[in-house]
């Protein structure tokens, strides 16, 4: 430690002056914050300024007379230790030596320290001491350590994700790329420095004015960087890749220096995102055919629904025409027994003739009652051999009165036909039918 001296009163002899300067000298000495002492060229501790001695907390007394090497400060690493027996040595022979080494504090903590040794040579060429000197850099290799270790992970997180790392420098107009990006590119591997220009040469033509518009826009503006583009390998092969990078320095004038980022292949993710497009667009087309076919099976289902209604309204009106032929044949009975009694009841040729008439008249509405009996199913067919065109004859009186005064009714009939089996209500409904 530096020694307290005293100074008595204004005036001093040469003799406190010198001490007065060795004083000063001592204070500068120990403010020094890094680690400097004094060797004899054997390498034994002459002295050690108070950052050397706070380091290992011990008084310099301590250490003076020790051996360097044996010194609390070179206990606690072997290398080290060696390393500094071997500079002493050089030392010893006007040689300076400068390394990293590695030495001990008073808790028991490792030091890393920047180390120097330096001969102290006088006139004659005899190396009269040694200066030892360290500086503390163990949060400079802690921090060094600490980014190595960043770096590998962030290496190895690149590796496993097989991303590609660009940055790009504005002044310098250059790419720099590492191994992955030139094989996402599928580019051979010249420079990892290359053109913008050179960058975009495999990119595809349809996509290579976008993606430059998209770096310029976010180099000029300051803005993050992300563009979804293919590239087109030497084998022909089309892949989709994804660029994404921000601005990672600035100017004194705020202006941006640098983009870095990142490249990763996203060609299964677009596979499967067409064939999702593809299906969902099948299953459109699906379900507007299933949808049509449901439409045309409502379509037809309204359409039995309305058969079946009508069905069941003929039915209805079927029962009914049953019901009113009932009744009417029985009009029809009574009406017919009492013209077959007044015609056999008079001899008048007027009457007879009114009476032959009226008989006509119901069996008229005999063959209309069959046919309403026979519309409702209740009437049985009893088939028989007709003369068509006599039926046809006896049949145009009620057809024209059918058809009514503004129709005229005209029948050509052919002379030689066969008799034809039928039942005479449906044939004389049938030709009613075609008439109307």
């Amino acid at each position: 430690m530096a020694q307290q001296v005293k100074i008595d009163g204004n005036k001093m002899s040469s003799s406190d002056e010198n001490r007065l300067g060795i004083v000063k000298h001592r204070d500068i000495y120990d403010l020094v914050q890094g680690f400097i002492g004094l060797l004899s060229p054997d390498g034994t501790v002459l002295d050690a300024n108070k950052s050397a001695l706070d380091l290992i907390g011990v008084q310099l007394d301590d250490v003076v007379g020790l051996k360097f090497w044996t010194t609390p400060w070179w206990r606690v690493c072997q290398k080290s230790r060696l390393a500094l027996k071997d500079a002493i040595r050089r030392g010893a022979s006007g040689q300076p030596s400068h390394f990293e080494a590695r030495v001990g504090d008073k808790n028991g903590e490792i030091v890393d320290i920047n180390f120097s040794l330096t001969p102290i040579i006088n006139k004659a060429g005899v190396v009269v001491s040694l200066v030892p000197e360290g500086h503390d850099i163990t949060a400079r290799k802690q921090a060094k350590t600490a980014l190595q270790e960043s770096e590998a992970r962030l290496h190895l997180a690149y590796d496993a994700a097989e991303m590609g790392t660009w940055d790009w420098d504005f002044a310098e107009d250059y790419l720099h790329w590492s191994d992955r990006q030139f094989e996402l590119f599928g580019m051979p591997k010249k420079s990892r420095h290359l053109r913008l220009e050179d960058a975009l040469t495999t990119v595809h033509p349809d996509d290579r004015e976008r993606v430059k518009t998209a770096v310029a826009m976010s180099a000029e503006n300051d803005l993050p960087f992300r563009e979804e583009f293919r590239v087109v390998h030497n084998t022909g092969e089309v892949r989709w890749l994804v660029g994404q990078g921000n601005i990672l320095h600035h100017s004194e004038s705020g202006r941006p220096k640098s983009l870095i980022g990142v490249n990763y292949d996203i060609t299964e993710r677009k596979r499967l995102e067409i064939k999702l497009a593809q299906s969902n667009s099948e299953l459109e087309a699906r379900v507007a055919d299933r949808s049509r076919a449901l439409e045309e099976e409502m379509r037809e289902r309204q359409k039995v629904e309305g058969a079946l209604a009508h069905s069941q309204r003929f039915e209805l009106i079927g029962q009914l025409a049953g019901g009113v032929a009932h009744d009417f044949n029985n009009f029809l009975a009574v009406i017919g027994g009492n013209l077959e009694l007044a015609a056999m009841r008079t001899a008048d040729k007027r009457i007879v003739e009114l009476i032959n008439e009226a008989m006509e008249a119901v069996e008229a509405g005999a063959s209309l009652n069959r046919r309403l009996l026979s519309f409702a199913r209740e009437h049985v067919l009893e088939p028989v051999a007709l003369a068509v065109n006599d039926r046809i004859t006896k049949t145009r009186p009620l057809l024209e009165r059918t058809l009514g005064a503004n129709i005229e009714l005209v029948t050509e009939l052919e002379p030689d036909l066969w008799q034809t089996t039928a039942d005479s209500g449906e044939f004389d409904s049938a030709i009613l039918n075609l008439a109307l």
